[in-house]
């Protein structure tokens, strides 16, 4: 006996062709109606119908997409129905998979000749498949819920699409695909699962063979491979291919991954060292691009060997991108076209499914970064007090910077520069220079492991003592101190 749903907006309609189809010589055992694309899923998953009649006009958008999931899933026979005889409905009725599209008003007739030949071919199915020798076919609950399987000795192979939402075009191409002995099928969230019963030596070939027939039209496609070497449960099985399946952000898609052996990611510190911050600050400060991508291609970049967890590198590039914010910020870099860059490249870190992309489209931004600051200090020069600064800015370090130095950089006279620094700061060269020093040198408090001494010498002061002198005159602290205060800051 089969189950029948009638999906239109017109209830008189549902109504109708459920009598219709209740009063007929149709051996059914249920006729369903259901008038919103909502009550039509939730039916598909509970009912599992075989037959479809549905109103093509009724699906828009997102529930359109939704519609052509389930029916891939789910496989019932559909018959489209629509108020308008127009080329495009026919597309879309072939889009779908319907067997026919009927133009309203229907023929009532017609339309118990179109159900009755539906019915009477998914009788032969089933017949046919009866036939067919049978093997414990998996299900999701073999995947889900641990002691439902036995030990399992067959091939599990995983397909994953680079972009998210290819599920129902991945479930489509393996369903279509000619395979010598037909696996399960299990469609999950990003992944489409195929279970083989035995195990063979030329399942690696098949793969090659299902990457290239993807790629005649499409691209970006990995396809993993479980070469067993001892006999595991399905569930095991499908839990260390999809850890493996991960490797595809180290070595991109287009792949097809074989391996049978243990996998665990390496263990790594997610967020930048106090050190390697000071490096990010100095590179970026000092425009050093090549400096900067050696530091990228050494840290991202995996020859082999073990391999960190996808997540904890996410986390790290975010942390780079913490400082690149902060030079932004420092050359006031807030207009609609950097943020929109910044923004576009925040997602990629999160989202983007390779490693190597991700770190060519963060050097491509700094890049650009690097040429406004180009752009801006070239407007800027004529500007003889911001000059003198950013001069001290990148030089501060050395003790011996002083006014007279400043002035040969900017060419003019120490006398007129001062007079400059006090007009447009409203301060002395001498405290201007301090202010730069005592910021820096709070940035290094923040690492405990560096003594005052040495922090004193990094920031431009050769007798430590009189940095800390200057230090608690302007923060009302000594070095000690405002670290102690600073670290408790972050305990709390």
């Amino acid at each position: 006996m089969k189950r029948i749903i009638v999906c239109d907006r017109d209830l008189s309609e549902c109504y109708g062709m459920e009598w219709l189809i209740r009063s007929s010589h149709l051996q059914v055992e249920r006729a369903g109606i259901a008038c919103s694309p909502e009550e039509l899923f939730e039916q598909m998953e509970t009912e599992r119908p075989d037959v479809i009649c549905l109103e093509l006009d009724m699906f828009q958008g997102r529930e359109w997409e939704q519609l052509k999931h389930y029916a891939a899933i789910f496989t019932p026979a559909l018959v489209a129905v629509s108020a308008e005889g127009t080329y495009a409905k026919a597309m879309q009725a072939l889009e779908l998979g319907c067997v026919d599209l009927l133009i309203k008003p229907l023929d009532s007739e017609k339309l118990l000749r179109h159900l009755h030949k539906l019915l009477r071919e998914k009788h032969s199915v089933v017949q046919s498949e009866k036939e067919e020798p049978e093997w414990p076919c998996p299900s999701y609950r073999d995947l889900f819920l641990p002691g439902r399987t036995d030990s399992f000795s067959g091939d599990v192979v995983l397909i994953q699409h680079e972009e998210k939402g290819k599920t129902v075009k991945l479930l489509e191409f393996a369903e279509a695909f000619p395979f010598t002995d037909k696996p399960a099928i299990l469609p999950l969230s990003d992944v489409v699962m195929l279970v083989f019963p035995d195990r063979d030596p030329w399942r690696e070939k098949l793969c090659h063979k299902l990457l290239n027939s993807w790629g005649d039209e499409n691209n970006g496609l990995a396809v993993f491979v479980l070469d067993q070497k001892e006999n595991r449960t399905l569930q095991e099985a499908y839990q260390r291919a999809l850890l493996h399946l991960q490797r595809a952000f180290f070595i991109g898609f287009d792949q097809v991954i074989v391996t049978g052996e243990a996998f665990s990611w390496k263990r790594i510190d997610p967020l930048l060292t106090p050190e390697e911050q000071r490096i990010w600050i100095e590179m970026l400060r000092d425009n050093k691009l090549t400096s900067l991508k050696q530091w990228l291609y050494g840290e991202f970049y995996y020859a082999g060997g073990a391999l960190p967890d996808p997540g904890l590198l996410r986390i790290k590039l975010t942390s780079i991108l913490a400082q690149v914010r902060r030079y932004m910020r420092n050359w006031k870099m807030a207009g609609e076209d950097v943020e929109r860059a910044y923004y576009n490249l925040f997602n990629s870190v999160l989202n983007m499914p390779v490693l190597a992309r991700i770190v060519q489209e963060l050097i491509l931004f700094i890049q650009f970064l690097f040429e406004q600051t180009r752009r801006v200090e070239t407007v800027q020069k004529t500007d003889i007090v911001h000059e003198a600064l950013r001069y001290m800015n990148k030089h501060y370090q050395n003790p011996k910077l002083n006014l007279t130095r400043v002035a040969e950089h900017v060419g003019r006279n120490p006398s007129y520069l001062s007079q400059l620094f006090s007009i447009r700061l409203k301060q002395s060269f001498r405290h201007a220079l301090q202010d730069i020093r005592i910021a820096a040198a709070k940035e290094l408090l923040a690492d405990p492991m560096l003594a005052i001494g040495e922090i004193a010498e990094r920031v431009g002061y050769a007798n430590p003592a009189y940095f800390s002198k200057a230090f608690k005159k302007q923060t009302a602290y000594s070095p000690n101190q405002y670290r102690i205060r600073e670290l408790t800051k972050e305990k709390d």
